[in-house]
């Protein structure tokens, strides 16, 4: 069954209840959550301690991990357009239930905020489907910056012990 899901954010989270309540599929995404967001998902949606404490610190391994009602997936994409020195990795987490997708990262994410926007028209066949592009959004994102690294016209390292300089 072809779906449009309810795309929220952040500032809907007191719609949540609703939704649930009516067995309403939604995509919830929530970008620098606050300890109060955090609170009210962990009281709306029963999160088991460890999701609320990676959640709430945004340090954690790729892992997944299944709890009663959901599973925790922590998953890593790149932002390819940060500055030198920059961080590039961008960690998100998401929360998979038959009934609500729910992801939260600690900083603006392109790949993320795209996707969440066109989900608002699109349609979509189910929870699986819509993990599935998020998945690929978050994933592809490490496409151009391999290819950068893979790049034979690219010039080699010119410093560092391991280099030896060609006599003339």
């Amino acid at each position: 069954m072809d779906t449009h899901p309810l795309c929220l954010s952040g500032s809907d989270l007191d719609q949540v209840s609703g939704h649930l309540k009516s067995k309403e599929f939604f995509w919830l995404d929530i970008e620098d959550p606050t300890p109060e967001q955090i609170k009210r998902l962990e009281s709306l949606l029963s999160l088991h301690p460890l999701t609320i404490q990676a959640v709430s610190t945004f340090s954690e391994r790729p892992k997944r991990e299944h709890y009663d009602g959901y599973v925790s997936l922590v998953i890593y994409g790149v932002d390819a357009s940060v500055e030198s020195g920059g961080s590039l990795l961008r960690e998100v987490h998401a929360l998979i239930s038959g009934e609500y997708v729910v992801t939260l990262h600690p900083s603006p994410f392109a790949a993320i905020d795209e996707l969440h926007e066109q989900f608002k028209a699109r349609t979509v066949r189910g929870e699986l489907a819509l993990v599935y592009e998020i998945l690929d959004a978050v994933l592809s994102t490490f496409g151009p910056v391999l290819d950068r690294i893979d790049d034979p016209a690219a010039p080699p390292p010119s410093t560092g012990p391991w280099h030896e300089t060609p006599s003339p």
